[in-house]
């Protein structure tokens, strides 16, 4: 048996549902209860943000069946706000159903490649029956997650896109739309820009994640030709604070101007906004996903002073844990899943349409607001 996690609820894009009874979905031929999408392609999922609302339920019985399974979740590295809040939604939402044997086996490779690889087999070894995976280093991944497919482990890949084949190479996958993603927040930078340099900052080396949002970037900025992108690569800054000031201080020292910032998390665009404060600079637009209570308060504090930092922002990433979640307990329980689903992250921050980032002085720094959670729930995670 094994164990992992999962919390809430999804909302389909539109007016979908994500069971898999939904009409855009039919039944595949090999008895596994995967769906697949009629046209081929894969099953898009995204909710709208409402601020203090949380997502509903998906019903219990369409996920959790009868049979007994042990759950693992296996990260690349688990130190910041995002990955705390996704690993507490996933073990929310597995307390919710009673198949699932014990706490999820959580493991987290601390931003090493080799110890990513070893964990999968490791958890395997443990006797998991679904295997939550956020490959962050992509293809390297692979083989060990064929390995643990073929072991019999369900095998679920959730943010990174790994390549590989839902239900053969593993069992199902939500993949974040990170070039999408990448293209959203460059679009909004080329409206509201118009000229200018503009940078890229990523989180650990090779990050697959990382990679394609800087490639739907590419993509968006060629609609803007009077935008140039300085940085071909991702940036390293280990997707924390002080390694995104460390390197956008690189970045402003090698260029005397800077228009614009676009970053794969929020706390690293925290980090830009220091290196700025630092270099006496001014603070330049910037496009990131994934905030927390301290970029919206350090916003604040930016506003109270006169200072203003236009800001665009994806949010509410940290859902694809609990989707992931349910599609490995389903696949392991007998019952329906889309076995290829890609993930919309949905705009939560906007300046230039009226929507500053919120603060909530009384909560933890480091709190997802755009997480649906309570505060009570916020403050345990952070305590």
């Amino acid at each position: 048996m094994r164990a992992k996690t999962g919390a809430v609820a999804v909302l389909l894009l539109g007016a979908m549902v994500l069971s898999a009874c939904a009409s855009t979905t039919s039944d595949s031929s090999d008895g596994s209860g995967a769906s697949a999408s009629s046209d081929g392609k894969a099953t898009v999922v995204s909710f709208d943000i409402d601020e203090g609302q949380q997502t509903p339920a998906q019903p219990l019985d369409s996920w959790c069946g009868d049979k007994k399974v042990k759950v693992g979740l296996a990260v690349a590295q688990a130190v910041n706000s995002w990955m705390k809040t996704l690993h507490y939604q996933v073990d929310e939402a597995a307390k919710q159903c009673k198949s699932i044997d014990g706490e999820v086996l959580f493991t987290s490779a601390g931003g090493d490649q080799q110890r990513a690889i070893s964990q999968i087999n490791s958890q395997v070894a443990q006797g998991v029956d679904v295997l939550l995976v956020q490959a962050d280093f992509g293809a390297a991944e692979l083989p060990a997650i064929r390995s643990a497919q073929k072991a019999g482990v369900k095998v679920i890949i959730y943010n990174s896109a790994i390549g590989g084949t839902p239900g053969r190479d593993f069992t199902a996958q939500t993949i974040l739309d990170g070039r999408l993603a990448g293209s959203d927040m460059a679009t909004k930078l080329g409206q509201n820009v118009k000229k200018g340099n503009v940078v890229f900052l990523g989180g650990i080396p090779g990050a697959a994640s990382s990679k394609a949002m800087l490639d739907g970037v590419k993509e968006s900025l060629k609609d803007f030709p009077d935008l140039k992108l300085l940085t071909d690569t991702p940036v390293t800054t280990s997707w924390t604070a002080a390694g995104a000031q460390q390197a956008m201080a690189g970045l402003i020292a090698q260029s005397s101007n800077i228009d614009a910032v676009i970053t794969d998390y929020g706390v690293t665009a925290r980090g830009a906004i220091e290196a700025f404060k630092l270099a006496g600079k001014p603070i330049p637009p910037i496009s990131t996903l994934s905030t927390d209570n301290q970029f919206g308060c350090a916003w604040k504090e930016l506003a109270d002073d006169k200072i203003d930092v236009p800001v665009f922002t994806l949010d509410g990433g940290t859902w694809m844990g609990e989707i992931a979640l349910r599609q490995g307990v389903a696949a392991a329980t007998g019952k329906k899943y889309n076995a290829d689903q890609t993930f919309k992250l949905p705009p939560f921050t906007d300046t230039a349409a009226g929507k500053t980032p919120p603060c909530d002085p009384n909560l933890p720094p480091d709190a997802d607001l755009a997480a649906g959670l309570t505060t009570t729930q916020l403050n345990t995670i952070f305590k």
